[in-house]
């Protein structure tokens, strides 16, 4: 049926075709072996791609690429020889399968550039084009290799991914890409490079704002109404809730609107304690607002912000953020005492308990509501954490004064440091501290006839009469009995007067 063999494209002249065995052994002559009858030759052959040479055929011109021509058939023709100049021929097919070899780089087809949304993010609608001239399997298959931080691109089919947001990207995005063919790409050769330029589509896209949603916002109950400065990790920067539209001018850029409202508990503005600048996002205390009071028990509010494009009565896009607005205790109540005596003391005594003075503060947490006490006084001191007052010494005499008024300070541990004062009476309570003073005097007489029953008399012939005074200032201490501490068994008392016995 005939022979076959491969070659390589681009094979040189004079290159031998392979066809496993000789021509020769292909050639069956019937005539007896070893006569002239049994020899042969071959004719040219047509064409100048192969010639017949030394009985083998070779290449007989350089072969032409197998993107031309991948396969080329021709009859070979063999005349036997009687030796009478007689010929008998015989015919055989020959085909001749070229071989591509990868000697084209792949070439990119027209210009890569390409339109893509700015909102889009996955498998876009465009491709990248790329051929390869080489015909064979290997050689002729391109494939694609890139990835980059915004796009992809398929290795097969070419096909543009995004991967990373595009929005607010107002510019072309330029990148190459590597294109190889399969033999290339299995063994990292060398690519060809195609340039790649996406122009980015602006569409409208809603606000977007910096803060994330559920934002807390704390602030301190003693605000006053105006511009609020909370924001930030200083906690002291513009509480700017603006919201970015990087939407060009055609779409509403730069005319973002603002609203507030409140959840189901306060769903209009006008129960907030706070407003926003309709044009530039900015949070204020609404004028006027009491609505920060801590001690109230009213501790948070939720509202939500709505930014607005003004792209058209119907196009126009939002963007809602949800912030918690967190009141936080202010020192802003003033101590108050709730037990302050009066109290009572002995006196004499030091170290003596006096009583306990309880202090409260309306401010809830923390140092905003610990109260310290203090005393600036001779007699008594404060413990200043507990209120408990006791005598400093023992120069208290209740003979010197009856009661002692005490102000007493509390005050906040913390900033503003706000005190309250009061008067507290301490009430010196009298002891039997002081001895009787005898105030009659010390000599009297009776006549040494005097008998029994008679009174001891004085010079002026009148009774002696016993007195005494006690500087002890109340009753049960001051009261004076008398009795004789020496009788001589003559005398006895007889109320305050001396009788003889």
């Amino acid at each position: 049926n005939g022979i076959e063999t491969i070659i390589l494209e681009g094979s040189k002249t004079g290159t031998l075709l392979d066809f496993g065995i000789p021509l020769s052994d292909i050639v069956f002559d019937a005539d007896k072996p070893g006569t002239d009858a049994t020899k042969f030759v071959f004719d040219p052959l047509p064409g100048n791609f192969f010639k017949v040479q030394n009985g083998q055929i070779v290449v007989g011109s350089e072969l032409s690429d197998a993107e031309e021509s991948t396969q080329h058939t021709f009859v070979l023709v063999v005349r036997g020889l009687n030796g009478k100049s007689s010929e008998s021929k015989g015919t055989i097919n020959v085909k001749v399968n070229i071989k591509d070899v990868n000697d084209n780089m792949p070439e990119c087809i027209g210009v890569q550039t390409f339109e893509v949304e700015e909102n889009i993010l996955g498998l876009t609608e465009s491709s990248l084009r790329a051929s390869d001239k080489d015909v064979g399997k290997e050689t002729g298959t391109v494939f694609f290799d890139y990835t980059g931080p915004f796009f992809t691109v398929n290795n097969e089919t070419g096909a543009l991914s995004v991967v990373s947001s595009l929005s607010g990207r107002r510019d072309s995005i330029e990148f190459n890409v590597n294109v190889f063919d399969l033999d290339s790409w299995k063994t990292q050769g060398r690519p060809t490079e195609c340039k790649v330029t996406v122009n980015i589509k602006d569409v409208n896209d809603p606000p977007v704002f910096s803060f994330a949603n559920g934002t807390e916002l704390h602030i301190k109950e003693n605000i006053v109404p105006g511009i609020l400065s909370v924001c930030g990790a200083d906690g002291k920067s513009l509480c700017d809730l603006s919201a970015i539209d990087s939407d060009t001018a055609s779409f509403g850029q730069a005319t973002v609107v603002y609203e507030i409202s409140g959840t189901d508990d306060c769903p209009t503005p006008s129960c907030l304690p706070v407003t926003i600048d309709s044009s530039t996002g900015i949070l204020s205390i609404a004028n006027g607002s009491t609505k920060f009071d801590y001690e109230s028990g009213v501790r948070s509010y939720s509202a939500f912000i709505k930014a607005s494009d003004r792209f058209g009565d119907t196009g126009s896009l939002s963007s809602t953020l949800e912030i918690t607005l967190v009141i936080e205790d202010y020192n802003d109540e003033y101590p108050v005492f709730v037990e302050s005596g009066p109290f009572n003391v002995p006196e004499g005594e030091s170290g003596a308990i006096v009583g306990k003075v309880v202090v409260s503060d309306a401010d809830s947490e923390g140092f905003n509501n610990s109260v310290f006490a203090e005393i600036d006084n001779d007699f008594f001191e404060i413990d200043s954490s507990t209120g408990t007052i006791k005598t400093k010494n023992a120069n208290i005499d209740r003979e010197q004064v009856g009661s002692l008024d005490i102000n007493i300070r509390a005050v906040n541990v913390d900033a503003p440091f706000l005190s309250k004062s009061t008067i507290v009476t301490v009430n010196i309570i009298d002891k039997n501290d002081n001895p009787p003073n005898i105030l009659s005097g010390t000599e009297a007489q009776i006549s040494e006839f005097a008998s029994i029953g008679d009174f001891v008399i004085l010079d002026s012939k009148e009774k002696y009469v016993a007195s005494a005074s006690d500087d002890d200032v109340t009753a049960e201490h001051n009261e004076v009995y008398f009795e004789l501490v020496d009788n001589l068994n003559i005398f006895e008392l007889s109320g305050n007067n001396i009788v003889v016995i």
